[in-house]
């Protein structure tokens, strides 16, 4: 069972090592007004990020490359997730190596400017014939209630996934439920099949067929989780010491563009 549903079913192909990513060294600036000093400091370093992306001569999206949004019901959930995890993402592209943030008053307001040095990964482009569809995902459950979904690819792969809290930092923390150790295997996933996740094929799975029931652990009456599909050309583990968004966008972002693709979709669950 799941303490907390955000399942995000990674199918990523790789065929480069950190290592040898490109990346540009830019300075940039960004600037942000208003009453809180604390959140306009950050507002101020994350348009100075976006700027950064301009600066590497990179689009602004980028940073959500590869990325498709599974439909949900929930267009204000959706769009207040979507900006969470665009900015996780941008803090996995552009990495700060010095920052300076000069704060001021103009009419009654905190004026915060940050100036930047950072380092911006770069990517090759992506590999168009490269698809993954992931149907039959609810945008809502009850708790208890079984969560089932399609995966399909365009090319054989093998898939990661993961399910995180919501995304509220990049602290955040998740859990692997793809491949899992005593439970699936990491076995090679054909194009053109349609698999149904949790209940793989037999040569997948360990022992009995698994479940997947969501909990609402939290005081809300809906709780939203995030779900995230990326799909690997090669067989590349999920290394990284903790499962948390910083963790996994650092991750991701090691692996060329030509190499993964990836969906994300949110979760309510009721209690």
């Amino acid at each position: 069972m799941i303490k907390k549903v955000v399942l995000i079913i990674v199918c990523a192909l790789m065929s480069l090592s950190a290592s040898a990513q490109l990346s540009r060294k830019v300075s940039a600036e960004g600037v942000s007004v208003g009453s809180d000093v604390r959140v306009v400091t950050q507002e101020a370093i994350y348009a100075a990020k976006r700027h950064a992306l301009v600066e590497a001569g990179m689009a602004e999206a980028v940073h959500s490359q590869g990325i498709v949004f599974i439909e949900t019901d929930n267009t204000v959930a959706r769009e207040h997730v979507a900006a969470e995890l665009s900015l996780l993402m941008l803090d996995g592209r552009v990495r700060v190596k010095r920052a300076k943030c000069d704060t001021s008053l103009v009419n009654g307001m905190v004026q915060v400017k940050a100036q930047i040095r950072a380092e911006v990964l770069l990517d090759d482009v992506e590999d168009e014939e490269f698809r993954l569809r992931v149907s039959g995902l609810h945008s809502i459950y009850r708790e208890g209630e079984s969560v089932e979904f399609d995966i399909e690819v365009s090319k054989d792969c093998y898939l990661r996934i993961f399910w995180f809290a919501p995304p509220e930092s990049s602290q955040s923390e998740g859990g692997q439920l793809y491949p899992m150790t005593g439970k699936y295997y990491d076995r090679l996933f054909r194009a053109d099949s349609v698999y149904r996740f949790p209940k793989l094929p037999t040569d997948c799975v360990v022992g009995n067929p698994q479940s997947l029931e969501p909990t609402n652990d939290g005081v809300a009456p809906v709780e939203y989780n995030v779900l995230f599909v990326v799909a690997l050309k090669k067989k590349i583990p999920y290394d990284r010491p903790e499962c948390s968004y910083e963790e996994f966008v650092q991750w991701l972002w090691s692996i060329n563009a030509k190499e993964r693709v990836m969906q994300y979709g949110l979760i309510g669950i009721v209690k």
